[in-house]
């Protein structure tokens, strides 16, 4: 029973290969024009986050080949609001994801069949500008817009490992 539970686990791990990246980026930039603004000056800060995925399933001659990213961003500056005075603003500047899927069944070993669906979006809603921030002035929102990408056809692969390209020659092929 072990001894098929491990050739189970190879067999896994020799089918499925996985990469996660996670990344979190903070920066702040000070600007301090004392002649110019009486309080003090300004900080203006930004956080950026950032998701990538790949995944690959290989069995025989099928292969199953998934990506996803997805970033979202914030920064925060001062504006001038209605009153005349200034005040510290967060504001999104980066916000989209996207998942793609690309199953394939080989030919030979250059060539294979394939296709490929691909949605893109975005997390959270977008308003008409940075003090604009209410449910009046929005602008976009989740999965609107939403793209969804549909194609289908052949896949080269090059098997020099010097010139490593891939070209994807895809008749059939539709957004929306």
């Amino acid at each position: 029973d072990a001894k098929a539970k491990l050739e189970r686990q190879r067999i896994r791990k020799e089918r499925n290969t996985l990469e996660i990246t996670v990344s979190l980026q903070g920066t702040m930039a000070s600007y301090n024009n004392a002649w110019l603004d009486t309080r003090g000056g300004d900080n203006s800060i930004a956080v950026t986050g950032d998701f990538f995925l790949k995944h690959t399933y290989a069995k025989n001659k099928f292969r199953l080949f998934t990506q996803a990213q997805a970033k979202y961003g914030y920064n925060r500056i001062r504006v001038e609001n209605e009153e005349g005075t200034k005040e510290g603003i967060w504001f999104k500047n980066l916000d989209q994801f996207w998942i793609q899927t690309e199953p394939s069944r080989t030919i030979n070993k250059a060539w294979s069949y394939a296709g490929r669906v691909k949605i893109t979006s975005q997390f959270s809603k977008t308003y008409g500008s940075r003090t604009a921030q209410t449910d009046d002035n929005v602008k976009t929102s989740f999965m609107a817009p939403g793209y969804i990408n549909l194609s289908l056809g052949f896949k080269y692969t090059s098997q020099n490992k010097k010139f490593p390209i891939r070209i994807s020659l895809n008749p059939l092929a539709s957004d929306g």
